[in-house]
């Protein structure tokens, strides 16, 4: 979907969004900072891989992850995820 978006440093996904295709945002070095919302049940692999400018990610519960999602991500300081 915006992979390789070396420009795009914020995205606001959608309450209504339900998936996160595989490998959706690989490559997006400018990104910070992701919030996925309460709808998202599943993200599939690779989805962040290669952000290297990503410090935090906010995952909903409940969600499930297809495999490694954050490969790459060497600034990553936050990952905020319930307990399951």
């Amino acid at each position: 979907m915006f992979w390789g978006c070396e420009q795009l440093e914020e995205i606001r996904i959608p309450e209504h969004v339900k998936k996160i295709d595989a490998f959706a945002f690989e490559g997006c070095t400018s990104l910070r900072t992701i919030k996925v919302p309460e709808s998202v049940r599943e993200i599939g692999a690779g989805a962040w891989n290669g952000c290297s400018s990503l410090v935090s990610i906010a995952l909903p519960s409940g969600v499930q992850i297809r495999g490694s999602v954050l490969d790459g991500c060497c600034s990553l300081e936050t990952v905020d995820a319930p307990p399951e």
